[in-house]
Parts: C-alpha cells; sequence; structure tokens
C-alpha cells in the first residue's frame, strides 16, 4: 500500500472520554439558533504490540486523524410568504464551523509538522419554498472567506463554492 493512503485498523484497545453539548431553539417567532460542541479524547491502552511483549510506542498516545475539539453554529431567519403570494416560506442562513487542529498520525514528537490544520468555515444560503414546501429552491454559497481547509485525510478542499438545489415532493 502508498504510504500517503489512508487505512483503517482496529486497535483493540482504546478508551474513549468526551463531553458535547447544544443549545438550540426559537429565539424569537422569525429567529432560530443552534450551537454545539465537542471535545473528545481517544486514547490508545494497548501496552505491549500485538502478538508480542515488546512495548507499545503509542500507549497511551491520541488516537490519530481524529479531531478532538470541533464546533458548529448557526442562526436562521424564517419568514411566510415574505414575496408576498400564499402557501410560501422563506429562510435565510447562516452556519459557522470550527475543528481545532489534530495530527495526521500518532503524536511522537513536539517537531511532528503532520497536522490537519484547523479549519474555521462560514457557510450562507437561502432558501424559498412554494406551494406548502412542494417546491423548494436553495441557493447556497459555502466558505464564504475561501479559507484552505482539508479533509480527514489531510487532502485540500474545495475554496469557495456555491450550490443550488431544486427539490419536488410527489404527493
Amino acid at each position: 500500500m502508498i504510504p500517503s493512503m489512508a487505512r483503517y485498523a482496529n486497535f483493540g484497545k482504546v478508551v474513549t472520554k468526551g463531553v458535547e453539548g447544544e443549545v438550540k431553539g426559537d429565539v424569537t417567532s422569525f429567529l432560530y439558533f443552534y450551537a454545539n460542541a465537542t471535545y473528545q479524547d481517544l486514547r490508545d491502552k494497548r501496552k505491549n504490540e500485538i502478538g508480542s511483549t515488546a512495548a507499545n510506542p503509542t500507549y497511551n498516545k491520541r488516537m490519530p486523524n481524529i479531531p478532538y475539539f470541533l464546533a458548529n453554529a448557526g442562526i436562521e431567519l424564517h419568514q411566510e410568504n415574505l414575496f408576498g403570494g400564499r402557501a410560501q416560506n422563506s429562510r435565510l442562513m447562516v452556519d459557522a464551523s470550527y475543528i481545532h487542529e489534530y495530527f495526521y498520525d500518532f503524536e511522537m514528537s513536539k517537531y511532528q509538522d503532520r497536522k490537519i490544520p484547523t479549519s474555521f468555515t462560514i457557510d450562507a444560503g437561502i432558501e424559498h419554498s412554494f406551494e406548502n414546501n412542494r417546491w423548494t429552491l436553495s441557493f447556497k454559497l459555502k466558505n464564504l472567506t475561501d479559507r484552505v481547509v482539508y479533509s480527514d485525510l489531510n487532502r485540500p478542499l474545495p475554496g469557495r463554492n456555491f450550490a443550488v438545489k431544486i427539490k419536488y415532493i410527489m404527493k
């Protein structure tokens, strides 16, 4: 296998500790807000290498390629019949996402530089539905600030991009 390609392995003994929280709700009749955050600490607890008496060099090290702190927040303005007419609903949305930097491999040295860097992105969108949500037209601008963002495989993700979605529900 090519060394730079990701692969999954069953570590057999991992301890996971963490906490997460979420707050969401309607602030007013037209304003919705949500926020959530997660902290997780996953550690390799194998004292010896598999099938050996040799000490495991990654014992008690944080599991690689798993973010340990992430958070999201968003706000949505929604209004019925904003542009006139009947049986229509409009939503204006802004979402933010934060992922703290984490190691792509086990952290074996303080000089190690194979990290997935911290990412902070903001998305904005508008959605309008017609005929009691039978038709929905959505426009979304992702990564509004055009930041460089990497996937969990340490590959670059698209910069600022635009998406259009049309949804029809057959009744």
